[in-house]
């Protein structure tokens, strides 16, 4: 069997990598945020052992104008917190990204993507 694992690329003190892909909101989704007045996407990169570490965070802004959104987060992980064979990946929607009570369930209810992705980890 071929396990095919993310290549994390070596770069001084930190590990590297790029999340390529694009969301389709469909007329559904579309319908129920029409009325949000900020829309994200925030990429969370966490350890996958009991502590759920998380490791990296960011987020993209959209609009609603298209029904296709390609986006990309470029990931860089600390070379020292780099201790396992996989992460764990998660995307999710919310329509504020600033620190408040209850983000981490807000980003809990819009989450659409999570998935755990073995690591092969490069040196330069």
């Amino acid at each position: 069997m071929i396990k095919k694992s993310l290549k994390l690329q070596k770069n001084g003190d930190d590990y590297s990598f790029s999340i390529n892909c694009a969301a389709y909101l469909d007329d559904k989704f579309l319908s129920n945020v029409s009325s949000a007045p900020n829309n994200y996407i925030v990429c969370t990169v966490l350890s996958t052992d009991k502590t759920q570490k998380y490791l990296n965070q960011q987020y993209i802004d959209f609009d609603l104008e298209n029904s296709i959104v390609p986006f990309e987060f470029k990931v860089k992980l600390p070379a020292s917190e780099i201790s396992f064979n996989d992460i764990r990946i998660q995307l999710s929607y919310v329509t504020s990204v600033e620190p408040h009570a209850g983000i981490t369930e807000s980003l809990r209810a819009g989450r659409f993507f999570d998935t755990k992705i073995p690591v092969n980890k490069e040196s330069n």
